[in-house]
């Protein structure tokens, strides 16, 4: 009897190994698989020890010039900024530069290519990442309040600077609104989700996802990335470009975050106009949620049936994540840093 054969999903890589149909398929297919995601997990282990280190010195160099001079040679603002939000971009930078040496992607073909969808899609994706990101507030409130009751707290960080030096002011909302989310997509729904895609694009998807929530490394942060990585990365392998994805990050870092740090607050106008606000983005982001699960929710969880049908359950590839080297280590450093949030 002729013996049959099986390919992973072809992708913008170029074309994939060719396995044996049955075990050796799968043992050799989960191999290459688990190795693909172990380098993605080093890397984002790399960036967290690396931004944490850099972190780190910028803290003991301040302390030693402060114990020695009496006073810092900036204001407490950009120093905060130094300590806080630099060794982030630095580290991303480095860790995109790694990632390119150890995934090999192709940036014309399948990352930086122009968008092929129409404006109706990206316009309801936007607003379904609005009211995933609502959703995520919710869920947060759910367990925030369920943690609180059991007699537990966490740490839950700050969006520092709201006040004070004027360049600090700007190089942090340079940071939150432009430069953090376009790297952060360059990793994530760039090198990350396009390296996983040939071995199925609802894996791709959802482990892209899981490792952009634990990449924050704090329960805070958690479901917010986790649902609206869910949309950003189909709304990437739809697009075949990265651009839409870094777009929405960019405008929801903008209103949920730089708008509301701008307008202050502090007086009962200001504080009516972000309720205001706040009530709006609720309102179409949830209105936005529906029509886009109502549109393309079916497209959707149809990747996961194909991907299902074609081989290897996407169950199976899910739980092969932690079973790698680097899931493993990309496991333990996130349940380090969680139960470091609740000691503190």
């Amino acid at each position: 009897m002729k013996k049959s054969t099986q390919t992973i999903p072809s992708s913008p890589y170029g074309n994939p190994p060719v396995f044996q149909n049955g075990e050796l398929y799968q043992k050799n297919f989960l191999k290459a698989y688990r190795k693909t995601v172990s380098r993605c997990a080093l890397l984002l282990v790399l960036l967290s020890l690396l931004a944490n280190g850099i972190s780190f010195g910028f803290s003991t160099l301040f302390r030693m010039i402060q114990n020695t001079t009496g006073s810092l040679p900036l204001s407490y603002d950009m120093a905060t900024f130094f300590i806080a939000y630099l060794p982030c971009l630095a580290a991303d930078i480095i860790a995109i530069l790694l990632g390119v040496l150890l995934l090999k992607p192709k940036f014309q073909d399948s990352i930086f290519s122009a968008p092929k969808t129409n404006l109706k899609f990206l316009i309801l994706s936007f607003l379904g990442c609005l009211g995933a990101v609502n959703v995520a507030g919710f869920v947060f409130l759910l367990y925030y309040q369920l943690i609180d009751l059991m007699g537990g707290s966490f740490a839950v960080p700050q969006i520092s600077l709201l006040s004070g030096d004027p360049l600090a002011m700007v190089f942090l909302l340079l940071y939150l609104c432009i430069l953090g989310p376009v790297l952060e997509e360059l990793i994530f729904r760039g090198l990350i989700l396009k390296s996983l895609e040939p071995f199925g694009q609802m894996s791709a998807i959802l482990v892209s996802s899981l490792f952009f929530a634990m990449f924050h490394m704090n329960l805070v942060q958690l479901p917010t990335p986790l649902l609206m990585g869910l949309i950003l990365g189909f709304v990437t392998l739809r697009t075949r470009s990265v651009y839409p994805a870094i777009l929405f990050h960019i405008l929801n870092n903008t209103l949920r975050g730089a708008l509301p740090l701008l307008m202050g607050g502090g007086t009962t106008l200001l504080d009516l106009a972000i309720s205001l606000f706040t009530l709006a983005l609720y309102v179409v982001g949830g209105i936005g949620l529906i029509l886009y699960l109502l549109r393309y929710g079916r497209s959707f969880t149809d990747l996961g049936r194909l991907e299902n049908n074609g081989g290897i359950p996407v169950g199976k590839k899910l739980f092969s994540v932690f079973l790698s080297v680097g899931g493993i280590l990309y496991l333990l450093l996130y349940l380090v840093m969680i139960v470091i949030s609740f000691l503190l």
